[in-house]
């Protein structure tokens, strides 16, 4: 795994997409939207979390669905079977000692799309960290919206028509929570 470095350079800087980029956020978005449509449909609220979310994807990108309120890991399952999809792992993680326990599960062998859902109730800064990363709703998804978030190089991505706008969060993270909606 490379080490990811935190970009410091103070200006922004566009990023337009090309037809490939174009086509692999949509595929990336169907395989979202095939998952949140089963649970959507079951009166379970997903999200889209991350880069998929934001725009800003290469062909490693991760697919993550986050479900921000506490559910029964039985019914998270019982959707996934009934979609005909077997999980391919299954975790329990904590960020840190002091945040809530939330379960992940993988749907693929390389461990590109998951699942994770609180198993205690988020607090609020938890459910903060989704925002900060760009996050969407299913309906928001449909309607082929992005969003603004922070990527792991500390870099804030503002999607446009053409791509997206970058710039840095270090030394300017009044702005960046103020333009994401975070405090």
């Amino acid at each position: 795994m490379s080490r990811i470095k935190v970009r410091r350079k103070p200006e922004y800087s566009e990023v337009v997409y090309d037809e490939d980029h174009w086509k692999l956020l949509n595929e990336f978005r169907q395989r979202a939207i095939n998952i949140m449509k089963a649970f959507t449909s079951k009166g379970v609220e997903t999200y889209l979390h991350g880069s998929v979310a934001r725009g800003d994807i290469w062909v490693k990108s991760d697919i993550d669905i986050v479900i921000l309120r506490k559910i029964p890991g039985y019914l998270v399952e019982l959707i996934l079977d009934e979609m005909g999809i077997k999980p391919y792992a299954r975790y329990i993680v904590a960020a840190t000692p002091t945040t809530s326990l939330k379960a992940v599960i993988v749907l693929d062998e390389e461990e590109r799309i998951s699942i994770s859902f609180p198993l205690v109730e988020y607090k609020p800064r938890e459910i903060e960290f989704y925002k900060y990363g760009g996050i969407l709703a299913f309906d928001e998804l449909l309607e082929g919206k992005r969003v603004a978030g922070v990527n792991k190089n500390l870099v804030l991505i503002i999607p446009t028509v053409k791509g997206h706008l970058e710039a840095p969060v270090i030394g300017y993270e009044d702005y960046t929570a103020k333009l994401i909606g975070i405090r």
